[in-house]
């Protein structure tokens, strides 16, 4: 895993962590502007974000380096808006443009990598290849080997912490 900064995202406690708009929108600059310093903006890329939690950042970097070819896969981690309310990673839906083999993976939080490591291999079975994947926010005990591509992000948070993003609803 590849740190792009020390930010800290705000308020935190023993079990919780709040990204705030703000901040939100610092750690997607810094994820553009590696992008940007990466030349990865050159490539004949697809965007593709993991459903729902990435596709605020998604849609922000996409205004940002005027790439407008993205993909979504929706997974579902988690058995509800809960915290702490972990399920097993599956995939409900995925949208993948066939018209490119090189894509740029977008997602909100990395905890153990399952999520990611499920895109990475839908990705391979389709004959494509990640350049680069790009988190806000990963748990600093994240550690998974079978993910190919180091993972970038622009934050790291407190282990087995819970990140809520500014466009959740839910009460701490």
């Amino acid at each position: 895993m590849k740190l792009l900064s020390q930010e800290k995202i705000g308020f935190n406690n023993d079990k919780f962590e709040q990204l705030s708009w703000d901040k939100f929108e610092k750690l997607s600059n810094i994820i553009v502007n590696d992008i940007i310093s990466n030349n990865f903006h050159l490539e004949k890329v697809s965007l593709l974000g993991i459903a729902r939690g990435a596709l605020p950042l998604l849609s922000y970097v996409s205004h940002h380096i005027k790439i407008r070819d993205l993909s979504i896969i929706q997974l579902k981690m988690t058995n509800s808006d809960k915290p702490f309310d972990y399920g097993t990673a599956s995939i409900l839906f995925k949208a993948i443009r066939n018209d490119f083999d090189k894509f740029i993976i977008f997602e909100d939080i990395i905890f153990k990598g399952q999520t990611i490591q499920l895109v990475q291999d839908e990705i391979h079975k389709e004959n494509k290849e990640i350049i680069a994947i790009y988190s806000l926010v990963a748990d600093q005990a994240y550690k998974n080997d079978y993910i190919k591509v180091p993972i970038r992000t622009a934050a790291i948070i407190k282990k087995n912490n819970w990140v809520k993003f500014p466009w959740e609803i839910y009460e701490l």
